[in-house]
């Protein structure tokens, strides 16, 4: 019975973990375009097994979102690879 409790417990963790990550790639994402003063109109998470967008290897530990963004009156589109071993890759 008691493996059941730490079975529930780590799941829970990993749950509570997993949207804390979320939250702080989407602050990135809101930072990197308050940087260069674009606004951002969309992002969405991608998944593939193949890769996604203009990233050939998305894997496991990797989160990638694509933008929207206005810059100078003109909407652009932007990618952004997020992983636990490295730092962002921006394709903007």
């Amino acid at each position: 019975m008691d493996y059941i409790m730490y079975l529930i417990l780590a799941v829970a963790v990993i749950m509570i973990a997993s949207i804390f990550v979320r939250r702080r790639y989407r602050k990135l994402i809101q930072e990197k375009m308050e940087s260069f003063g674009g606004m951002q109109l969309s992002c969405t998470s991608q998944y593939g097994i193949f890769g996604v967008g203009p990233y050939e290897s998305a894997g496991k530990y990797h989160t990638v979102y694509k933008l929207r963004y206005m810059l100078n009156g003109e909407v652009r589109e932007g990618w952004v690879k997020f992983s636990i071993f490295s730092k962002p890759d921006w394709r903007l």
